[in-house]
């Protein structure tokens, strides 16, 4: 079983080969993209796309560690909100596996005509995930504090400003319930879990969004109270 080093921004990444077939070592990749812990990491992948092989830790000692393929290493891709996380790719895409490739860890091709389709082959691969990372990626922190500002504006306009009756009184019960339409138009668990593409249609959402007509009877009941209390 070969074993590769590579360094990205003076952190490792250990790469071994099993079958021909390279895996990532999972801890390596958890540092390098600032996630929590390879464990909550690995809960969240497939079955088929790691696996545990021995490793010797920096003491010279065998311990048994958990690798992803290829497949599971642009799922982890997708998990980290780092910024560096889109050169990371990059790096895997353009450096990585070609230079994988090219060093024998992927069976040498027999010819010339084999060594084409295998770039060709390779080359879409590395295209259908881009695109497909594109796709599913993530709003950033920017992008959140955007949708959560307007978001705020929404409510606060609908309850009748920060001053109102309503809002000393169904501020967070108005709030939940902008955030929970939110999530269930979208079926995501969590507003930043928003993809990047859909950002235009979640600044949308928040534009057209109006509360139920049963908390619009609750919201006016309340600051028409406030204004008789005040008339008498």
């Amino acid at each position: 079983m070969n074993q590769l080093i590579r360094m990205f921004d003076d952190q490792q990444l250990r790469i071994i080969e099993q079958n021909e077939v390279p895996w990532f070592l999972l801890n390596d990749l958890v540092k390098i993209l600032g996630l929590s812990n390879s464990r909550m990491v690995k809960d969240r992948l497939a079955d088929d796309v790691s696996s545990t092989y021995p490793i010797q830790d920096s003491l010279g000692r065998t311990q048994q560690a958990t690798f992803v393929n290829e497949d599971g290493l642009y799922d982890v891709i997708l998990d980290s909100r780092k910024p560096e996380a889109k050169r990371f790719r990059k790096w895997i895409t353009s450096e990585v596996l070609p230079s994988i490739r090219k060093t024998g860890m992927y069976q040498a091709p027999k010819n010339e005509l084999e060594v084409i389709q295998q770039t060709v082959n390779q080359m879409v691969r590395i295209d259908n995930r881009v695109s497909d990372l594109e796709n599913n990626m993530r709003i950033d922190g920017a992008q959140e504090h955007v949708l959560n500002k307007k978001g705020r504006q929404v409510v606060m306009e609908v309850l009748g400003g920060k001053s109102s009756p309503a809002y000393k009184n169904m501020a967070f019960k108005l709030f939940s319930a902008f955030w929970r339409d939110f999530k269930n138009h979208f079926e995501i668990p969590r507003y930043g879990d928003l993809p990047k593409k859909k950002f235009e249609d979640g600044l949308r959402f928040i534009g057209m969004w109006q509360p139920s007509t049963s908390l619009k009877i609750e919201i006016d009941e309340i600051n028409n109270q406030q204004t008789y209390n005040e008339v008498i």
